[in-house]
Parts: C-alpha cells; sequence; structure tokens
C-alpha cells in the first residue's frame, strides 16, 4: 500500500515537473507563433545587431539574411598554427536563422544559432598541421566555441586565432633547429673571451635584435669590428635556413677569409653598419655561443618550426681583374715589382626554400644578391726597359736626322750661291789661261762644264 502511493506521488511530481519545463521552453515560441507574428517584438529588442522593435517574425528573419550575407562577404577568419596561416571557410559554418528569430527573448540582446560539423573542422585542422589533431594534443571544443562565438554576432571583419593557444600542452621541449662555425683567425682570443661575456642570446616572439645595439646595452662596445663582423657572420649563417627575417646586412669590399661566399655580414662601429633581424614567431628562441677547436660555434635552440628551410645559392659568377701597370723611378733597368696582387669579383645569389610536412616546396625567396668588386692586380715597372730604349734612341735619331737635313739644306743653298759664284770668276781665269796658251777649244768646253756643275749643287 505504501508502494502504490509512493509510486503516485512520485508520478505527481514527475508530471508537474514536466509540465513546468515544457511550458518555460516551448511557452516562449508558442506566444511568438501566435501573437508576435502579427504584433512586432518589444523595444530594446535586438538579434546580431539588428533591432527587431516592432517588426514581426517574418521581417526579422528576412534582416537577419541580409544582415548573413553581408558578414560572409565583409569577413575573414584566419588560423595561424606556427608559421603557417589559412583562412576558415564560412560556409563551414551552419546559420539557423527561422530557430534564431523563434527563440528571441524580448527587450535583449539575442546571437544566432550556429554550429560546426567538427568532424569537418577535424579535417580541416589535420589539413593544416598533422600535430594539431595527433595524440589528443589538442582542444578541439574550445576551438568550436570561439568561432561559433564569432558568427553568432555577426560581427564583419578580420578575425586572427593562434591555435598554438588551444593545444593541451603548449610547451614545446627545445631542439637544436640550426648551427654554424667560423674561423677565428688571429682572433681567437679576443672571440673567446666574448664568448665567455656573452654565452647566449635570448630571442623573444617578435622581437628585432640589433647586434650594436645588444652589445651597447651589456657594456660589449670594447670589442674591434672584426670580432662583431665574425660574430655577425655566425649568426648570420646560423638564422638563414629559418623564417627569421633579415632587416639590416652588410658586405665587406672583399670577401674576408674567415666567411663563406654568401654568409657574410659585416659590422662597423663608426660607420654604424649593424646586422639586425626579427623572430617572427609565438616562440621564444635562443642563440648559444661556444669556442670549438678555436673556431666560433653558434646554434639557435627552440620550438620547431612547421616548415622545413634550407639554403640555396645559385648564379654564382667570377670576374676576372685588370692588370694595372705603374711606372716607379726608383726600380733599377727592366726591374718590375708586384704592388697589388688583386683578386677576383664574385657574385651569387641565395635563396630560402620552404618545405611543408609533406615536402612540397611552399615559397622560395630571394634572401640577397652578394656582389664583390675586383681588385686590379698593380704591377710597378721601372722607368726604362731595354725595348723603350732602342725605340727612344731611334726615335731620337731620326729628329737629329731631321734637325740637321734642314741645316744642310739650308747652308747648300748658300754654299751654292758662293760656289757658283768663285766657279765664275775660276772659268774666266781658265778661260784667258786656255787663250793664251792658244786651247781655245779645250777652254770653251771647260768653261760650259764647270758652269753646268755649279748649276746642280
Amino acid at each position: 500500500m505504501k508502494n502504490i502511493q509512493a509510486a503516485k506521488l512520485f508520478a505527481a511530481i514527475l508530471f508537474a515537473t514536466s509540465f513546468i519545463f515544457s511550458f518555460s521552453q516551448f511557452g516562449t515560441k508558442a506566444y511568438s507563433n501566435l501573437f508576435q507574428s502579427n504584433d512586432g517584438y518589444e523595444e530594446h529588442t535586438t538579434i546580431a545587431g539588428i533591432d527587431v522593435s516592432g517588426i514581426n517574425q517574418k521581417e526579422a528573419v528576412s534582416a537577419l539574411s541580409e544582415k548573413q550575407s553581408e558578414w560572409e562577404k565583409n569577413t575573414t577568419i584566419q588560423l595561424k598554427y606556427k608559421e603557417k596561416t589559412v583562412d576558415f571557410d564560412l560556409s563551414q559554418f551552419v546559420f539557423q536563422l527561422k530557430d534564431s528569430v523563434a527563440s528571441i527573448k524580448q527587450g535583449a540582446d539575442n546571437n544566432v544559432i550556429v554550429s560546426l560539423d567538427l568532424q569537418e573542422m577535424e579535417s580541416f585542422l589535420t589539413s593544416v598541421s598533422a600535430e594539431l589533431t595527433s595524440d589528443n594534443a589538442f582542444y578541439l571544443s574550445r576551438l568550436n566555441d570561439s568561432l561559433v562565438g564569432m558568427a553568432a554576432s555577426l560581427q564583419s571583419g578580420n578575425q586572427l586565432i593562434d591555435l598554438n593557444e588551444y593545444r593541451i600542452s603548449k610547451d614545446e621541449k627545445a631542439a637544436k633547429l640550426s648551427e654554424a662555425t667560423v674561423d677565428t683567425d688571429d682572433q681567437k682570443n679576443s672571440v673567446k673571451k666574448w664568448v665567455k661575456q656573452f654565452p647566449t642570446l635570448t630571442i623573444k616572439p617578435q622581437t628585432t635584435i640589433s647586434l650594436l645595439e645588444w652589445m651597447k646595452e651589456n657594456n660589449g662596445e670594447a670589442y674591434s669590428d672584426k670580432v662583431l663582423s665574425m660574430v655577425a657572420t655566425a649568426v648570420h649563417t646560423t638564422i638563414l635556413p629559418t623564417n627569421f627575417t633579415i632587416s639590416e646586412r652588410y658586405l665587406s669590399n672583399a670577401l674576408p677569409a674567415f666567411a663563406e661566399l654568401g654568409y657574410e655580414a659585416k659590422v662597423n662601429k663608426n660607420q654604424n653598419m649593424d646586422y639586425r633581424f626579427y623572430n617572427p614567431n609565438e616562440e621564444t628562441y635562443t642563440l648559444s655561443f661556444e669556442m670549438v677547436n678555436s673556431k666560433l660555434y653558434v646554434s639557435l635552440n627552440g620550438a620547431n618550426f612547421l616548415y622545413n628551410y634550407k639554403v640555396l645559392l645559385s648564379d654564382k659568377e667570377t670576374f676576372t681583374p685588370k692588370t694595372v701597370l705603374q711606372f716607379d723611378p726608383s726600380l733599377s733597368l727592366n726591374e718590375t715589382r708586384v704592388v697589388e696582387e688583386g683578386a677576383d669579383g664574385l657574385y651569387i645569389k641565395v635563396y630560402r626554400e620552404s618545405k611543408n610536412e609533406n615536402g612540397e616546396i611552399v615559397k622560395k625567396e630571394l634572401i640577397s644578391e652578394d656582389f664583390y668588386a675586383p681588385v686590379n692586380k698593380a704591377i710597378a715597372h721601372s722607368l726604362l726597359v731595354e725595348q723603350d730604349v732602342t725605340i727612344d734612341s731611334d726615335e731620337n735619331s731620326t729628329e737629329e736626322e731631321s734637325d740637321s737635313n734642314t741645316t744642310t739644306d739650308a747652308d747648300s743653298g748658300a754654299t751654292e750661291t758662293d760656289e757658283s759664284t768663285s766657279d765664275t770668276e775660276a772659268s774666266k781665269d781658265k778661260t784667258t789661261d786656255s787663250t793664251e796658251a792658244d786651247k781655245a777649244a779645250t777652254a770653251t768646253n771647260t768653261t760650259e762644264e764647270t758652269a753646268d756643275s755649279g748649276t746642280t749643287k
């Protein structure tokens, strides 16, 4: 008997509870269908920013549909994971406009009812990176709530979501990402001292590092330009196969012995030649400095990159220097001396290639074009060599002969006049002598020959 009464009491309570719950849930909707469709909504009633006061349900659905179309045209949602950024397909959102209008609360601000297919979204995340959906490493439901919240208000604009914020474990073990070594030459002791003073350099997220500013802030201004150039070259070589951006870099006039073609970075404090680079990532990275076998060793450590980066060198050219002759009066005859050995000119293009997790080339960008002008070879000669002496003597002799001939011709003209006069007088004397000796015929012939001879001269 007691059990029957208890069962009746339980049934009565269950019925009453169900009635109250159903009335609260469906009463508003029924009221809207019966009355609000004609009378309109109360004042201060909005949905997705649309004021629906005084309009009926059908008009509200129409206004909401227009707002949705406008939102889709003027809105982009991007998902970023490490160095990869992709657009989220807005067509994945399922808008329930009629249900949204039917469930409007009078005199309040309301949002649109929106949903996403979690399986489709998981597939989309896998296409971004397999890391996101492997081993339950991602809060998929939290991302779903964030995306739905953006769509429910229909607020137009550009939205960016960092997927790393939805990873269950954000602390990724630091890995060695890149490394490089540089010969220290005659600066071994100075570089060793530098490494002891600066064993690491912390690179914060989205931060630019200036080598000169960093040295100044850490009392490192005493080091020579050559030491700083070695450090800059080692750092540049290390960060080239990453997604870091090179902001400022200089080259020497000639490629120094400690640098490889395409990797040099010159620093000069007096001329304000700095080396600067930028970390675009959301992670902190560290550069470590060591001395290994008298060489400067640098490594970059931090979270793994999503892409694989590789440095490519191409279009290398060599330019042969010219030989320049100089004359030195201090050198002996035919002696030569090399003043400048000269050096080949060099040119090369430096590219960075990015590949995704599938090994596909995503991007290939030109980082720099390095050019070193050729240095001409200079050779000093004595002022005169044997061939030059012979040529000069011949030319001088020719000039002297020319001058002599000119003088002789002038003198010859005067001599010819004098000789003609003398010959004429001599002819007269000879003619007289011949007449006295009764050699008239011979005297006449002698006079004609002598006169002709004087004219020729």
